[in-house]
């Protein structure tokens, strides 16, 4: 049995992953205005964070974000226009163990539905498995967001359990989903997503 050694860093906060149609950039503070632009209320239902009265509450939690180490933040671009349309994140980052979460993301409306989901997702999950050596990587979220966890599944992790009054979240309990992907897993689910791409995008430029 080989030994497993910890990491020795958390991931750098200036690191930019390039995809074919998504860059996700270092996020930030003078990107609140234009990403305050393309959020709405209802993409803050489930997370721990927002909704935002202005756009000065977000700069101050974008802020707050870049000086904490145990989060890395990603500001996500549509590579054709240059637009700044989303949000992703790794957090409950622990070198010790190998073990990174996927967390907080979100995206324009304008962008549900798209590939911009699943080019992100990879993007973020080639770089924790192939770059920066982590093997396992964690998705999780309220019980009750039926399309986090429809999208996890999607993306090929797998849901291993339900923690029961797991947080209190904006004053209400939360049951939390757990899923995950290890890194024996990675190849063929790397490959899957390819392909999924690969499809939506013929799909995309055929229509």
């Amino acid at each position: 049995m080989s030994i497993l050694t910890p990491l020795e860093s958390l991931p750098s906060k200036d690191t930019t992953l390039i995809g074919d149609r998504i860059v996700l950039k270092p996020m930030k503070e003078e990107y609140a205005d234009e990403l305050f632009q393309v959020q709405n209320d209802s993409i803050w239902d489930w997370m721990f964070l927002g909704p935002y009265n202005n756009v000065e509450q977000y700069r101050s939690d974008l802020k707050s974000n870049s000086e904490n180490n145990g989060i890395v933040s990603f500001v996500v671009v549509d590579k054709a226009t240059d637009k700044k349309i989303g949000q992703l994140n790794y957090i409950n980052i622990v070198p010790k163990n190998r073990t990174i979460e996927l967390g907080s993301i979100w995206y324009s409306p304008e962008y549900h539905r798209t590939y911009a989901n699943s080019e992100s997702v990879l993007l973020a999950l080639t770089h924790a498995f192939e770059v920066l050596g982590y093997r396992r990587v964690e998705w999780k979220c309220d019980s009750r967001n039926e399309k986090s966890k429809a999208a996890a599944q999607k993306l090929g992790f797998t849901f291993e359990g339900l923690f029961r009054q797991h947080m209190i979240i904006k004053g209400n309990s939360r049951d939390t989903s757990w899923f995950s992907i290890i890194d024996s897993e990675w190849p063929s689910i790397k490959l899957a997503l390819q392909e999924r791409i690969t499809r939506n995008n013929l799909i995309h430029k055929n229509n």
